[in-house]
């Protein structure tokens, strides 16, 4: 008995202890009658990470002025600030939501690293800066790499001038070779062909360029006039007449006879059915087609059919219009007043009565270069022709291997007197500052030479020697590793600079014009230290993809945006981020290397997706911006892509706030301020050619441009990497 009721007594106690500790709990949630039900009870929420963005428009290169920056947090919280351990300058405060960096007074004498840190609730954020030294160069341009050689509209002895396209040139009685340079408009035909306008140019015995007119800045049209009025199209062809005239053909939208006196243009005929003009030593004018010779009346507003007929037919000797020719690409007049045209692989005699007999060379023959009398001797395709002071034609004939310079005596004997290589094939385009294939010739009777015209170089020939005589295209058809100016590049394309003054370049291939036009692809990247020195980062031929925007990080890292090749077929779609070590490691950064991606997608890596991606920028935190077609993306170190609204208003801003842009089409450099005014900060519009020196010095087709310090920057222009430094 006493053991049950010991066990009783104890169930007893707990069911009344259990029963009492759910009333009190009842009793504390307001509860415990009128059988009502409890509700539950929700934890609090754990808090989110902290996020901080230092995203700012200050340039990563400081100058002089001060820099503000702004972290922006995921949720609020205090922020402290500290200057990174041997950064120099100082900061405004230690806590609070921005902070204001001064750089010192004092000028560094090499690059010098700054490093901001903001950090909240434990999550730190760094901004990487840089102060650069003074670069110790007068206000202007100065070469740091590459070559000078190329295109431009530049006047000057020798070498030093520059030349655009050489569209046709004549010798004048007192040795002076008169050019007719062609340049590119901004109007563009009814088929949307861009349109070219000439500028006669004048060159003296002594290799003295100087432009006669019009001047540049007139642009394209027909206008006649003096120096301030006067416009021309696409010369074909030029004379220089005994009395110092310059006549010319105007050979688009209908051909035009016009001529330069006392510095006027006058037009004398329209509708020509001629493209070239030539002119004896008695003044008169005739003027050819490939297949017809005119001669015009004496002031040269008729013309009436000497030779040939009106289209092209296999060549055959005779009288006037009986006579046929094939291709007539060049003329020349003698002592008699008698012609001699290039016409196919056959030179040809056209007398002051029209009749038309063979000189050399033979109807139906193959086209090669063979040595002999006028019966066995055999041409290539005859270029140009001129007659020497010994009554010798000189002509010009493409061969095999390059072009040939031969001589041909009044009895008919043929031989050659030089030979051209070939220049480096370089493809369809050549790339800027490399040499192209001489096209025409001319004997000079003043000086006794032999002057050879590239597109936009003129070589001299005399005993045996061709030496460059004016303008100079340059030899940039190899990549060429090394110092300053023994380096050469092969079409710059895009240019970055690094936060320790190193440059860095990108440079494309070729076109494939296959059967599906492809666009180019494959990487080279090259690196040019502080004084100049060139180094190849990549080379990769196989490379799939075609990079088109480049920036570096503060630790040295190269980010390339690229996208698959387009070709005549289709627009490939598709694209992605690619990270280049020091070592030249090339690796995917964000997206994927797949072609024919629809769609833009977020994410992190090769999550994310692009349709066009190009990379635009770079901000001191090393986030990385990217216009995606109609989009906008951010990516950050961490490789995390999001969509933006818009990309960060003075992104690539300079240390002095401007923004500066490079305009190939207009051979200038653009500044633009934060209200979107913009001004020509280098080089004259439509003016193209490289002007080292004094602002506004010049450009030819500049291609980028970096800051690379306070009011220093470097520029892609032509075949070379400029240094630029701009007034304060």
């Amino acid at each position: 008995m006493t053991s049950s009721k010991k066990t009783y007594t104890r169930r007893k106690f707990v069911g009344t202890a259990l029963g009492a500790l759910v009333a009190a709990n009842l009793a504390a949630c307001g509860g415990g009658g009128g059988g009502g039900t409890t509700a539950p009870t929700t934890p609090p929420a754990p808090e989110a990470p902290q996020k901080i963005d230092l995203g700012t428009t200050a340039s990563r290169i400081v100058g002089t002025k001060p820099v503000t920056l702004t972290a922006t947090l995921g949720r609020a919280a205090d922020v402290t600030w500290a200057l990174g351990v041997g950064s120099l300058g100082t900061l405004s405060a230690t806590t609070g939501a921005s902070v204001t960096y001064t750089p010192p007074a004092a000028a560094v004498s090499a690059a010098t690293p700054v490093t901001i840190t903001a950090t909240s609730a434990g999550v730190t954020a760094t901004a990487k800066l840089a102060l650069m030294p003074d670069p110790r160069q007068r206000t202007g341009l100065a070469l740091l790499a590459g070559s000078l050689g190329g295109k431009g509209l530049i006047d000057g002895q020798g070498t030093a001038a520059r030349f655009l396209e050489i569209g046709a040139m004549d010798v004048d009685r007192s040795g002076n070779l008169v050019v007719a340079d062609l340049n590119w408009a901004d109007s563009r035909t009814a088929a949307g062909i861009q349109n070219q306008f000439t500028v006669i140019r004048v060159v003296s015995p002594s290799g003295n360029v100087l432009t006669a007119m019009p001047t540049a800045s007139l642009g394209y049209g027909h206008a006649d006039g003096g120096a301030a009025t006067a416009q021309t199209g696409k010369v074909s062809g030029l004379a220089a007449a005994p009395n110092g005239d310059i006549y010319f053909v105007d050979n688009d939208g209908g051909a035009r006879l016009r001529v330069l006196r006392g510095g006027q243009i006058t037009t004398l005929q329209s509708n020509l059915a001629a493209a070239r003009v030539v002119i004896d030593r008695n003044g008169n004018i005739y003027l050819y087609s490939e297949a017809q010779v005119l001669r015009a009346s004496a002031d040269g507003a008729t013309a009436t059919v000497l030779a040939g007929a009106a289209t092209a037919g296999v060549q055959a000797d005779g009288q006037g219009a009986a006579a046929r020719f094939w291709n007539i690409t060049d003329a020349t007049t003698d002592a008699n007043g008698d012609l001699y045209v290039a016409d196919g692989n056959i030179l040809r005699k056209i007398s002051r009565t029209g009749l038309v007999t063979t000189v050399a060379g033979v109807v139906g023959a193959p086209y090669e270069s063979i040595d002999g009398d006028a019966a066995t001797a055999r041409f290539g395709g005859l270029l140009s022709v001129s007659l020497d002071n010994n009554g010798n034609l000189v002509v010009l004939e493409e061969g095999s291997d390059g072009v040939n310079v031969r001589q041909v005596t009044p009895a008919g004997v043929v031989s050659t007197l030089h030979r051209v290589a070939k220049p480096p094939a370089t493809g369809l385009f050549p790339p800027y500052g490399s040499a192209t294939g001489v096209r025409k010739l001319r004997f000079n009777s003043a000086t006794r030479t032999i002057q050879l015209a590239r597109e936009a170089q003129i070589d001299q020939l005399s005993g045996g020697t061709l030496q460059p005589f004016a303008g100079f295209e340059g030899d940039s058809h190899l990549e060429v590793d090394g110092p300053g100016e023994t380096a050469r590049f092969v079409r710059l394309s895009h240019l970055a600079a690094d936060l320790a003054g190193n440059l860095y370049t990108l440079e494309f291939a070729e076109w494939n014009f296959g059967a599906r036009m492809e666009d180019a692809h494959g990487l080279w990247l090259r690196k040019v230290a502080a004084d100049g020195t060139v180094s190849t980062v990549v080379a990769d031929k196989d490379f799939a993809f075609k990079p088109n925007g480049i920036v570096v990080d503060a630790d040295g890292n190269v980010f390339l945006s690229a996208r698959p090749p387009q070709n005549s077929m289709s627009v490939n779609s598709g694209g992605a981020l690619y990270k280049v070590t020091a070592a030249g490691a090339v690796t995917v950064f964000a997206g994927t290397a797949t072609r024919g991606q629809t769609a833009s997608t977020d994410g992190t890596g090769a999550a994310a997706t692009f349709i066009a991606p190009k990379l635009e920028g770079i901000d001191i935190a090393g986030n990385l911006y990217v216009s995606d077609v109609d989009k906008f993306r951010k990516v950050t170190p961490q490789a995390v892509v999001t969509t933006i609204a818009a990309l960060p208003a003075g992104l690539n801003a300079a240390p002095n706030g401007l923004v500066y842009t490079a305009d190939a089409a207009e051979d200038v450099i653009y500044a633009t301020d934060a209200a979107g005014k913009r001004t020509v900060a280098v080089g004259a519009p439509g003016v193209p050619g490289i002007r080292l020196g004094a602002l506004p010095a010049g450009l030819y087709a500049p291609a980028g441009i970096v800051p690379t310090g306070p009011n220093s920057f470097a520029v892609i222009s032509g075949a070379a990497v400029l240094r630029l430094l701009l007034p304060n």
